[in-house]
């Protein structure tokens, strides 16, 4: 599973969350679990409309979920288990939690 929130901590700077939590199993065997939680903070210069601000938080979560692919990978390899590539994701219909401050 996959989560991601989004908080405004000031005026135009935000605090990205991305949580991914992976279980492998082999048939009634779970094998491993992995669960990382990345974050990532953001400033910008400036958001003209709604639309124009999930489109910049969907593109923010990308920007940390490219960090955490590499990350879990070499996380299960160095577990001794074969790379566990995270296949990438399509941010744009990815409904993210905004907190405001």
């Amino acid at each position: 599973s996959m989560n991601a929130s989004a908080k405004e901590i000031e005026s135009n700077k935000y605090e990205i969350q991305v949580i991914v939590d992976l279980q492998c199993s082999q048939g009634d065997n779970k094998i491993f679990t992995i669960t990382s939680n990345l974050i990532g903070l953001f400033n910008v210069t400036h958001i003209s409309n709604d639309d124009d601000k999930r489109l910049l938080l969907q593109n923010m979560v990308a920007i940390i979920y490219s960090y955490l692919r590499p990350i879990v990978a070499q996380m299960s390899v160095m577990g001794k288990l074969p790379p566990l590539d995270l296949q990438p994701v399509n941010f744009t219909q990815f409904d993210i939690a905004i907190n405001d401050r």
